[in-house]
């Protein structure tokens, strides 16, 4: 049932690609709670913040489309409209009707996370092989708090922490994974549940003079002879570039997170 992320998923758009993982995640997180038959408890939280992250990721896509003049950027703006509505009727059955999720609910899910969203979006990368971006365009902030004072705060239940310090001080929270970007050590992610159990993504950036952790890039495994603290799943095949594998796994220390 769950997605395995794939690399010819990637439309080679860093910010683009971590919003797709994240929502992967996401999914295969309603999966293990759908098997331990725990997602039922939380399908309010679950809808509610489905719903948020994916408008602004829409937004993002929407932003990116009209900045590559994409020809099919109105049919996917439409599609996108489609996509929301079939959430917000699902929602509505689920919470309206006190119905059980089922596993034709998750396929539905799956379907519409993998076809509607990933798949249909590899249509982009495939405009942008022909047609690349001439600069680093990074779209608005679905991850971090852009424009904003605070670190961080949970879309669900509202909480917030102000600092950094304040996040790192909460024993309420967990972190609960990363995902690893090969190509722009700056698109990880990491992975925590706020006390709430909503699932919320961190980038990499979100830490850098947040942290006393100093940021440092390096120049990466050329040579195929990878470090204790290297990332990447396959560690015998050289880096294709400069990484942050070393700032991220002192960040997940810091954190209490060990990888395993």
């Amino acid at each position: 049932m769950k997605i395995e992320w794939n690399h010819s998923f990637e439309i080679h758009i860093p910010l683009i690609d971590a919003e797709h993982k994240y929502l992967v995640r996401l999914f295969n997180d309603f999966c293990g709670e759908f098997e331990n038959n725990t997602l039922e408890k939380k399908l309010y939280r679950v809808f509610t913040h489905l719903e948020e992250y994916i408008k602004k990721h829409f937004a993002n896509e929407e932003e990116l489309m009209a900045v590559i003049g994409y020809p099919d950027r109105e049919k996917q703006k439409k599609e996108h409209k489609t996509l929301l509505k079939d959430l917000r009727i699902l929602s509505e059955q689920y919470l309206g009707e006190s119905r059980s999720i089922t596993a034709d609910t998750m396929g539905f899910l799956k379907t519409w996370v993998y076809d509607h969203i990933i798949i249909l979006d590899t249509e982009i990368g495939s405009y942008l092989r022909d047609h690349p971006l001439s600069w680093d365009w990074r779209g608005k902030a679905v991850f971090s708090e852009e424009g904003s004072t605070i670190f961080k705060h949970c879309t669900m239940c509202g909480k917030v922490w102000q600092t950094y310090e304040d996040f790192l001080r909460d024993g309420s929270k967990r972190v609960i994974g990363l995902t690893v970007d090969e190509s722009n050590s700056m698109y990880n992610i990491i992975m925590a549940n706020c006390s709430c159990g909503t699932t919320l993504g961190f980038l990499l950036s979100d830490f850098i003079g947040e942290s006393e952790i100093p940021f440092v890039m390096e120049e990466g495994n050329h040579r195929g002879k990878a470090p204790a603290y290297c990332l990447k799943e396959d560690k015998n095949t050289p880096c294709r570039s400069k990484c942050a594998c070393r700032y991220t796994s002192q960040i997940l220390s810091e954190l209490n997170y060990e990888i395993h």
